[in-house]
């Protein structure tokens, strides 16, 4: 396998709010993952810190991690081992204001993130850990994998819509990622255009922005 290094009393219970719990970044060499070197092992400890933090709001029984859905129902999430293309999945932790659990996918080369709507259980796949805009309304994903190439370098913004997430733009490069992506407004973002350099390392090229122009996304400084 190849995993990428790269720069979410039970009746009483059920009547109390859970609390929110900030899904932590799979990030090597930093917190939970100061001396590991690998993603999916950077996840899974990320998991066992967030699990014991979790305000019954996931845990894993049987080895099969599973997250309470809102109506208190608890929903299974199995490790896909024998899809054409696999994924494993950990518990990175909940983001309270959009209500989705964000859990890490890793695959046998690469690997991206898999949202669960906590109200339904729906899921969706995309690049990155998602930055959520200041109403709420929409959330932007910025994947940076020049070195490995086992990842999109691509930003993209999603718009919560009832009960799930639809893609409203994506801007992608062969020669550049994006990295360092922030909201100014609810719609308009900025970020780091990166680059690699001759000897490998990895370098901020430009500042740009993505604002929402006449009812189209349009990047440009």
């Amino acid at each position: 396998m190849h995993l990428v290094v790269s720069v979410g009393v039970l009746a009483s219970a059920f009547a109390l709010p859970l609390k929110a719990q900030e899904p932590l970044p799979v990030s090597l060499g930093r917190g939970a993952c100061r001396s590991i070197q690998n993603t999916q092992e950077c996840a899974q400890a990320i998991e066992v810190r967030q699990l014991r933090r979790g305000a019954g709001r996931a845990r894993r029984m049987g080895g099969v991690l599973q997250l309470r859905i809102d109506n208190g129902r608890w929903l299974p999430i199995p490790h896909d081992s024998t899809a054409e293309w696999p994924s494993w999945f950990q518990y990175l932790g909940y983001v309270r204001s959009i209500n989705y659990y964000v859990l890490w996918q890793q695959h046998p080369e690469g690997n991206s993130i898999r949202l669960v709507n906590a109200r339904n259980g729906k899921a969706t796949s995309v690049d990155d850990m998602p930055i959520v805009s200041p109403d709420h309304k929409r959330f932007v994903t910025a994947s940076l994998d020049l070195q490995a190439g086992f990842n999109p370098n691509r930003l993209t913004v999603w718009r919560l819509k009832s009960d799930t997430v639809v893609q409203e733009a994506s801007f992608a490069a062969d020669d550049w990622g994006p990295d360092s992506a922030a909201w100014l407004t609810t719609t308009s973002l900025r970020f780091a255009r990166v680059a690699q350099s001759e000897d490998g390392s990895l370098r901020a090229v430009a500042r740009d922005t993505v604002r929402f122009v006449h009812g189209k996304w349009r990047i440009g400084r």
